[in-house]
């Protein structure tokens, strides 16, 4: 959490790397419950998933967090209304005592027309540039 509103650039992002590096621990206990992402299709949703698995495998998410993705109902455009309609109908139905979790929705479907090189693996994890201190490029 960021304390001073007059840190430069380079101390947010020691201080957020800092943080994230908490989430990594399983004593931590300030992190989603899940974290609901969105896919435009069953090809999409396959691609995230893949990230997501290959992430965890390095231990680079948070272990307590559940992370799901959820393509797009029946494979129509629903935009981002309907995909986060779709995502809560998905964890009411599936998660008990939905109402006390934690749940981060991020809505990462679409076509990435402007950045076609994108378009299976989506915007959420496009790579930027910016190197992460352990010398990963952040996404």
């Amino acid at each position: 959490m960021l304390q001073n509103k007059n840190l430069s650039i380079e101390e947010i992002n020691e201080q957020n790397w800092k943080e994230y590096q908490k989430t990594l621990s399983e004593n931590y206990e300030n992190t989603w419950d899940y974290v609901a992402i969105t896919a435009t299709n069953q090809v999409q949703k396959e691609q995230y998933e893949q990230e997501i698995e290959s992430r965890k495998s390095k231990n680079l998410l948070p272990t307590k967090t559940k992370f799901i993705v959820i393509a797009d109902y029946q494979e129509k455009r629903i935009g981002s209304g309907g995909a986060t309609l779709n995502v809560l109908r998905h964890l009411k139905e599936n998660i008990k005592n939905f109402n006390e979790k934690k749940i981060l929705i991020i809505n990462s479907g679409g076509d990435s027309k402007r950045i076609p090189q994108y378009s299976v693996t989506g915007k959420v994890f496009l790579p930027i540039q910016r190197t992460l201190p352990d010398n990963r490029i952040s996404t």
